[in-house]
């Protein structure tokens, strides 16, 4: 296993950790995987028309929010009462500069 690890310059932890995971999987098993939180929106098409014609056409007090402007808090209470997602107020900044709000 030394050998191998110095030809990949991996730890030997690394190759035992490979050869583990070939008796469980197989080859498939071995193939590369994506690190890190996956990528894409939390909110399908749909759901994002409703929330940006909500934005558009109400006001959050007409929503019965408690806010008197749009703000991120509020479109992130927007969110999670209309869509049932829960995402946070950094995403729904996100969100707004993507729809043109900002």
């Amino acid at each position: 296993m030394a050998g191998v690890a110095e030809l990949f310059a991996v730890s030997r932890q690394a190759v035992y950790g490979w050869v583990e995971t070939h008796a469980q999987g197989g080859v498939a098993a071995l193939a590369a995987q994506r690190r890190g939180r996956p990528t894409g929106t939390r909110l399908t098409l749909a759901q994002s028309r409703k929330i940006t014609g909500l934005l558009r056409d109400r006001r959050p007090e007409q929503l019965k929010l408690p806010f008197y402007l749009w703000t991120r808090e509020a479109v992130v209470q927007l969110i999670g009462r209309e869509c049932r997602v829960q995402v946070s107020v950094w995403t729904a900044g996100r969100y707004l500069k993507a729809w043109g709000f900002t």
